[in-house]
């Protein structure tokens, strides 16, 4: 899919809904964070493991769901996954941080062409939609070892 020459400005995108800021990112039209967009919407976070390595991941989510909310799981080689809607996990993030051995080693805003069909992809719930929440109802959150 062509990327856009233009990018919406950020304070024009907490006017858009869900589907419609969904579907800029697919386009490749935004890159930027996803904090105070898509209001009233879960926000996850994606890892996507190798198929030998997912169930071990699995089970750590579920061991530790307070640092990892697992929220959706794909169908190894699947890049979607179905209980989350109509989300293409290669196109659907603004940003994605590719890691090779626990290294950042580059960064994309897509990854069609990395996709592999061992691929596992694991959502877990973002804090981004409860600051959403938090900054609604004006209570300040702290986070980072500060208040804001």
């Amino acid at each position: 899919m062509a990327r856009l020459t233009t990018s919406p400005i950020f304070e024009d995108l907490r006017l858009v809904d869900a589907d419609r800021l969904r579907r800029l990112v697919r386009m490749g039209a935004y890159e930027g964070h996803t904090g105070g967009l898509a209001h009233g919407k879960l926000q996850a976070n994606v890892v996507i493991v190798p198929r030998s390595f997912a169930s071990d991941f699995h089970q750590f989510c579920i061991r530790n769901p307070k640092p990892c909310p697992l929220v959706g799981v794909n169908r190894a080689g699947s890049p979607l996954i179905p209980a989350l809607g109509d989300i293409d996990i290669r196109t659907d993030a603004p940003q994605y941080n590719i890691y090779h051995f626990g290294e950042l080693t580059r960064r994309r805003t897509d990854i069609i062409d990395l996709w592999q069909d061992d691929f596992a992809a694991f959502a877990l719930g973002s804090s981004l939609t409860v600051e959403a929440a938090l900054a609604e109802k004006k209570l300040s959150r702290i986070g980072c070892g500060k208040a804001s």
